[in-house]
């Protein structure tokens, strides 16, 4: 977790709390294992300013090591992000795929799989998952979204409202890419 810019202890960010002092920091990113320290009694700071707080920004200095010095952490964990969606806290694409699976592609009455085929590049899967469940960037998909468009007519043909099945299929310019396509594979043979 980053010191300055999350909200780790207290109900707000540190660099909103201590806003002088955050503005000293020469790492603004700085994590809270870069930055504190636990010797089993007691959490110290290692602090890195730009220059010597003082002023107003020593008192914000007096009061984080008040606020500090109650803080106890855990020599088994370490400084990191932790994903709850899949149950053990670590990220697998398996267990994301599963989340996916069961939250999501599966309707309630029908067990269904994403699509897994090892001779399929990921890209062409992610592709037609997304055309089969009307998810493509087409004009009336966005203005279903509330996006403001000038037209949702087809861009290329304007022949047409711009739905996914215009844009890949209807439209004579995809007609025309696909009757090309069939030419090649026919030519192929």
């Amino acid at each position: 977790m980053i010191i300055w810019n999350e909200t780790w202890i207290g109900n707000e960010k540190l660099k909103h709390k201590f806003k002088r002092l955050s503005r000293l920091e020469t790492k603004i990113e700085a994590s809270i294992s870069e930055r504190l320290s636990w010797d089993g009694i007691k959490c110290e700071g290692t602090w890195s300013w730009l220059r010597a707080p003082r002023g107003r920004a020593s008192d914000e200095l007096r009061l984080l090591k008040t606020l500090i010095s109650d803080v106890k952490f855990n020599p088994q964990t370490r400084d990191s992000w932790k994903w709850k969606a899949g149950g053990n806290e670590i990220f697998t694409t398996k267990a994301l795929t599963t989340l996916i699976n069961s939250r999501v592609l599966t309707p309630s009455n029908s067990p269904c799989e994403t699509l897994c085929n090892k001779m399929v590049p990921k890209k062409l899967e992610v592709f037609v998952w997304r055309v089969r469940k009307k998810r493509m960037s087409v004009l009336v998909e966005l203005d279903k979204r509330g996006i403001d468009l000038h037209s949702v007519r087809c861009p290329l043909c304007d022949d047409a409202i711009e739905t996914v099945d215009h844009s890949l299929i209807l439209c004579k310019y995809a007609f025309h890419v696909w009757c090309k396509d069939f030419d090649w594979w026919v030519a192929g043979e």
